[in-house]
């Protein structure tokens, strides 16, 4: 499940003026939204909402060139997929879910 939507403008003020006297709990009752946006947004006010440029995800074990290799050793020949992994010299799952 991915995050919701970004606090507005609105939501935002609303939240810097409870945060002196309110508790997370009551925020997001007066607020509607969730209590993690909100807790997201007080930990950083300055950067809340802006995006990251780093990649979050989990690194890839062959390169877009290893997956080229596979694709045209697979469709050039009858090879098992274990054979191409043996020829090809990778240490990787050849489950090929990139593969046509």
């Amino acid at each position: 499940m991915g995050r919701a939507d970004h606090l507005t403008l609105d939501e935002q003020s609303k939240l810097d003026v409870m945060s002196n006297g309110s508790s997370l709990q009551v925020m997001p009752r007066l607020v509607k939204k969730s209590r993690g946006s909100i807790r997201r947004y007080l930990s950083d006010p300055v950067s809340y909402g802006q995006q990251h440029n780093e990649y979050s995800g989990r690194k890839r074990k062959a390169s877009s060139r290893d997956e080229r290799n596979i694709i045209r050793t697979a469709s050039n020949s009858s090879k098992s997929l274990n054979e191409i992994k043996e020829e090809l010299g990778l240490d990787v799952c050849l489950f090929c879910p990139f593969l046509p």
